[in-house]
């Protein structure tokens, strides 16, 4: 499942911040927004593309792009030791579990899990749940925030990773990035 890959492409992100782009299949920035095309299955049987649009609040100063594979986009702040990482999971890919369910996926390859606290939220007009964890990756302490929304198709994560002295202040700037989510789904 492509969730769990998160760990891998936190590892990732986490030791080599450099820049980032668009990844394959048409899928990249169109001004502020992250923008796809997903192929939908209708209930009829028949497939369609839909476009699929997302972004995110802005991180505040310190934050440059990261590389993000196999996800969407990821920002890295080397004096914060945290990355911020955001990807959808849509069509084929999506999974209609309940929230909790999803949100567990976005911890497995991490050691060690605590969770510290569980918050439901609403973001663009749907339910979300925001969880913050202690961990261990490759046996370093890390804390995480992780988001998960289902919108339309799709399934959205957000998700800090951070070394465990720079979590607090990165965790602002992941919520401030976390509130201003928006996503849009809708014909080609």
């Amino acid at each position: 499942m492509r969730r769990a890959l998160l760990t891998a492409a936190a590892v990732a992100v986490l030791a080599a911040p450099v820049g980032g782009g668009a990844r394959a299949g048409g899928a990249g920035w169109v001004g502020s927004w992250w923008v796809q095309s997903v192929s939908i299955r209708h209930p009829d049987g028949s497939t369609g593309a839909q476009e699929v649009r997302y972004r995110a609040g802005d991180l505040g100063s310190g934050w440059e792009d990261g590389p993000a594979p196999p996800g969407d986009f990821a920002f890295y702040n080397p004096s914060l030791g945290a990355t911020v990482y955001a990807d959808t999971s849509c069509g084929r890919k999506y999974d209609d579990a309940p929230l909790h369910v999803l949100s567990n996926h976005l911890t497995m390859g991490f050691e060690d899990v605590e969770r510290r606290s569980q918050t439901e939220l609403e973001l663009s007009g749907r339910a979300g749940l925001e969880r913050l964890s202690a961990a261990r990756l490759d046996g370093v302490p890390v804390s995480l925030a992780t988001t998960v929304i289902k919108k339309g198709p799709c399934v959205f994560d957000l998700v800090l990773v951070s070394t465990q002295d720079g979590f607090e202040r990165s965790l602002e700037d992941y919520r401030r990035f976390r509130d201003g989510f928006d996503a849009e789904v809708g014909g080609p």
